[in-house]
C-alpha cells in the first residue's frame, strides 16, 4: 500500500466545502500509476505537531482509538485520546511482513518520519518496528526546519526555554481564528463539513479569548504544534533518534525549484498598472455606452460584442480543456476541472508564492539568536526557497553508519555524539553534522539516467530528485509538474517492493 500524508492546513478524503473542494493530492493519477496495492489517503490535524499527526495516522491505518501517549498528553495539556477509528481500519493487514510506503507533502514528510520513529520504539506496545515501512518519500518537506515559522510568528528567540510568538503577528491572528473555529466545531459538529481542523484533542477544554489574545494557551506554551515542529532547533533536537530509526528505510527527497522572489514594491506596481488598464477600459465602455448612437449602430455593436464573447469562450475552452496526449481516456469534465485547478495556481497562487519567497529571503538573512544561527549555517540564509520552504531544509541527514566518506563538500564528517545538553551547543553541533553529512545524498535523476531508468536505492541514504520550474505545491493537484514527478517516483517504489 501507498500511504499519502498531507501538509499544513491540508486535507485527505474529507474535502472542504462539503466535499466540493478539489482533492489535495491527484488521487486519480496516483491510483492509475501505482499498481502494487491500494492508495491510502489519511486525514490528520491541520496544524498539529508531527507527533500528534503520526499517532492519528497509526490509528487510522490499524483501526483503533487515537492514543497520543499518557506522558505526552499530560506534558502538553491536551486529551490523551482522540478520535476512535475502531472497525474503520484503512489497511486490512499491516505488520513487518506487510509493510507500506509512506509519502508526505510538506509537513506531511516530517509527520511520516515521526511515525517511523514511533514505530521503531514500539510507542503503542503492539510489537511495531521499522520493518513496517519500506520507504519514505518527502516532497518539499522542512526536514531541517524552515525560516517560514520566523516570518509567520514574528519571533526568533527562545524565552525561558520556550518559543515565544509575537502578539498580533500573522500566526497569532491565525491562531485566534483557529481557536474560535475549533471550539465552534466541538459545539456544532456540522461545521466540520465546511472545513474540518481534525484537532479535537485540543478543543475538549474551553478556549477563552484571553488565552488566545495573550498567547498563553497550552497549544503554544507546550510547543506541541506545527510552528515549533518546524523550527531548526526542534528538528535537530530529535535528530539522533530519527536518524537511527531511518537507517533501515529507503529515503527519497523530492526537491522543488527555487522561485524568483518578487518584492512588494514590484508587485504593487504591477497591480497598479493592471488597475489603471481596467479603469481606463471601464471608463471607455461607459463613455461609449453614453454616446447617442443610432439604433442601427447599437444593434451592430451588440452583435459584435456577442460574437466577440462567443469567440473568446470557444478559444478559452479549446485551450484549457484539451486533455494531455497520454490521458485521452479520462472523462472530459474531470480533465477540464483539473486543468482549471492548475490554471488557478499559475495565475493566482504562484505570484503569491513569489512574493512569499521574497519575505522568506529577507527573514532568513536577519537571524540573530542560536536557533537562527543554526538555520543560517544550514544554508537557509542563501535565500533559495520554493515559496514556503527553504531548499536547504528539504535535504536531511543520512542515517549514521551509512554515509559515503569524503562527501561533505570539503568538510570532515562529524558525529552526533558531540551534541551536548545545552541548546546552543546542540544547535551548532547539529549544524556541523548537517553540513558535513547531508550532502552525501544521491542525485536520483542522474542515477536513473546512468542506469537506464533503474536505480538501486540504499537503506538510510537520501536519494534526491529535483523537479525544475516547480514550486511548493509540487505533488498536489495544483501543480502541473505532479504527474511527471509521480511517474518517476512511483516506479522506483514499485521496484523496492519487488526487491523485498
Amino acid at each position: 500500500p501507498l500511504v499519502v500524508v498531507h501538509g499544513l492546513f491540508g486535507w485527505g478524503t474529507r474535502k472542504p466545502l462539503f466535499g466540493m473542494f478539489p482533492s489535495y493530492f491527484p488521487i486519480r493519477c496516483l491510483q492509475e500509476t501505482w499498481r502494487k496495492g491500494p492508495v491510502v489517503v489519511v486525514d490528520v490535524g491541520c496544524a498539529s505537531s508531527d507527533h500528534d499527526r503520526a499517532c492519528e495516522i497509526f490509528a487510522q491505518l490499524v483501526g483503533c482509538c487515537t492514543d497520543y501517549g499518557e506522558e505526552h498528553a499530560k506534558e502538553c495539556g491536551h486529551s490523551r485520546y482522540g478520535k476512535d477509528f475502531s472497525g474503520q481500519a484503512l489497511l486490512k493487514r499491516w505488520d513487518g511482513a506487510h509493510p507500506v510506503h509512506l509519502l508526505g507533502h510538506s509537513f506531511g514528510g516530517n509527520t511520516a518520519a515521526a511515525l517511523i520513529a514511533l514505530l521503531a520504539e514500539d510507542f503503542w506496545s503492539l510489537g511495531t518496528n521499522v520493518d513496517w515501512v519500506l520507504s519514505l518519500t518527502c516532497i518539499c518537506s522542512p526536514l531541517r526546519g524552515c525560516s517560514l515559522v520566523y516570518a509567520a510568528t514574528g519571533a526568533s528567540a527562545f524565552a525561558d526555554g520556550k518559543f515565544m510568538i509575537r502578539r498580533w503577528s500573522p500566526s497569532h491572528l491565525m491562531t485566534i481564528v483557529m481557536g474560535i473555529w475549533l471550539r465552534m466545531q466541538v459545539l456544532c459538529p456540522g461545521l466540520k463539513g465546511l472545513y474540518d481542523m481534525r484537532m479535537d484533542h485540543w478543543g475538549q477544554e474551553p478556549i477563552t479569548l484571553p488565552q488566545l489574545r495573550e498567547t498563553n494557551h497550552p497549544y503554544w506554551l507546550s510547543g506541541d504544534n506545527v510552528a515549533v515542529g518546524s523550527l531548526p532547533m526542534h528538528n535537530h533536537r530529535g535528530v539522533k533518534k530519527r536518524l537511527s530509526a531511518l537507517s533501515r528505510t529507503r529515503l527519497i527527497a523530492v526537491i522543488a525549484d527555487g522561485l524568483e522572489p518578487v518584492s512588494p514594491q514590484v508587485a504593487f506596481r504591477a497591480v497598479f498598472r493592471i488597475c489603471i488598464v481596467v479603469a481606463l477600459t471601464v471608463a471607455a465602455a461607459r463613455r461609449l455606452k453614453a454616446m447617442r448612437l443610432s439604433r442601427g449602430w447599437r444593434e451592430k455593436l451588440a452583435q459584435a460584442k456577442l460574437l466577440a464573447m462567443a469567440g473568446s469562450i470557444a478559444i478559452l475552452l479549446l485551450v484549457v480543456t484539451s486533455p494531455p496526449e497520454d490521458d485521452a481516456k479520462v472523462a472530459f469534465w474531470d480533465t477540464w476541472f483539473e486543468r482549471q485547478v492548475t490554471n488557478f495556481h499559475d495565475w493566482i497562487n504562484r505570484p503569491m508564492l513569489r512574493l512569499m519567497a521574497y519575505v522568506l529571503m529577507k527573514t532568513s538573512s536577519g537571524f540573530s539568536d542560536a536557533s537562527g544561527k543554526l538555520a543560517t549555517r544550514c544554508g537557509f540564509a542563501r535565500g533559495r526557497n520554493d515559496g514556503v520552504i527553504d531548499l536547504a531544509s528539504q535535504r536531511w541527514l543520512d542515517a549514521p553508519g551509512l554515509r559515503s566518506s569524503g562527501a561533505g563538500r570539503g568538510r570532515k564528517d562529524s558525529t552526533l555524539r558531540n551534541v551536548r545538553s545545552s541548546e546552543s551547543s546542540m544547535a551548532f553541533s547539529a549544524a556541523e553534522s548537517a553540513l558535513g553529512n547531508s550532502f552525501s545524498e544521491v542525485d536520483l535523476r542522474t542515477a536513473l539516467h546512468d542506469r537506464g531508468g533503474q536505480a538501486a536505492l540504499e537503506h538510510g541514504k537520501w536519494h534526491v530528485l529535483h523537479i525544475p520550474d516547480s514550486d511548493h505545491v509540487l505533488g498536489t493537484s495544483f501543480s502541473s509538474h505532479s504527474l511527471g514527478m509521480y511517474k518517476t517516483v512511483l516506479p522506483l517504489l514499485e521496484s523496492i517492493t519487488r526487491q523485498r
